[in-house]
Order: C-alpha cells, then structure tokens, then sequence
C-alpha cells in the first residue's frame, strides 16, 4: 500500500480458525519492533476491528497483552490490517481458552 498506508484493507491478511466450542478467547501477539507508535487490528467473523495493544519493544520480542475475542463454533476468521507504515515483525500469534498471564511492558 505504499507509505502511509491509506488504504489498510489492501495490506491485510487473514487467517482462517476453527473452534470446537463458541465463546471468548485471548489473542496475543509475539512481536518485535524498534518503532514507536505502532498499530494492528483484527476483526472477527466480519465484525469491527480492534485494536490489538503494541508497544515499543526496543528491537526485542515481546508479547501483547491479551485482547478477549469472541469465536463462534466451526470456522473463524480474523483479518488483520495495520494503518503504519513503519516495520513490525510478527513470530506467531495465539489463541487462548484462559487469560494468559503477561507482564505488563516497561514505559
């Protein structure tokens, strides 16, 4: 999408996921940046996005807080998009049944 990213749709992307059981889940990020400011949304099943809570990591990786979404059963989709053109790098992501315990990050 080119700098600054007005267009965030066109730099998405999505992951299908299946649940055997409807309900909340937590999403976390394991990611890395040495940008400030950064941005990710995810939307669920068509719904509106949330915002997914970065920080700045100084370079290391690190996780997000947990952010509860709602799954239904069978099949889900989660589309991800960014509003910043500045880089991120993203090792995983994890869906969980319970709230993970994570550090809050240092300001």
């Amino acid at each position: 999408a080119g700098p600054p990213c007005f267009d965030p749709p066109s730099s998405s992307w999505t992951y299908e996921v299946p649940s055997s059981v409807p309900g909340i889940f937590y999403l976390t990020a394991n990611f890395s940046t040495y940008h400030m400011n950064q941005d990710l949304f995810v939307a669920v099943n068509g719904n509106k996005a949330t915002e997914v809570p970065m920080f700045y990591t100084q370079g290391f990786w690190n996780q997000t807080q947990p952010l509860g979404v709602t799954l239904a059963k069978g099949k889900n989709t989660l589309v991800f998009t960014r509003t910043s053109n500045r880089d991120v790098m993203y090792k995983g992501f994890v869906l969980s049944q319970t709230k993970p315990s994570i550090p809050k990050p240092s300001t």
